[in-house]
């Protein structure tokens, strides 16, 4: 187990140990890419926070913060638009998006 029992004498989280992923990056994916790829939709002012690695082989994560400009109609709209680019032209199925109007969040 990731986490050891502790029946009782401390607390589970003084005591845990956890494994911290191998964060590699993906030796066939150009990020320069994905990101200019996000940043095609008129929306989307910026990309920030970007991080794309690999937990493990043919197991590579995206994270990033995507901030639309402040007439955007549908936010939802924008955040599966983006899962659908990088699902299809890069075979990323493990994104993270938090897309925002507010500058002050990007």
């Amino acid at each position: 187990p990731l986490v050891p029992s502790n029946p009782g004498h401390a607390r589970p989280e003084a005591t845990s140990r956890t494994r911290t992923p191998c964060r590699d990056r993906p030796p066939t994916l150009d990020a320069r890419a994905v990101r200019a790829a996000l940043r095609e939709r008129p929306e989307v002012l910026r990309v920030s926070d970007f991080h794309l690695w690999a937990l493990a082989p043919g197991k590579v994560m995206l994270s990033a913060i995507v901030l639309t400009t402040p007439t955007c109609d549908d936010t939802d709209d924008v955040l599966v638009d983006l899962q659908k680019v990088c699902a299809y032209r890069f075979d990323l199925h493990h994104c993270t998006f938090q897309v925002t109007k507010d500058p002050k969040l990007a």
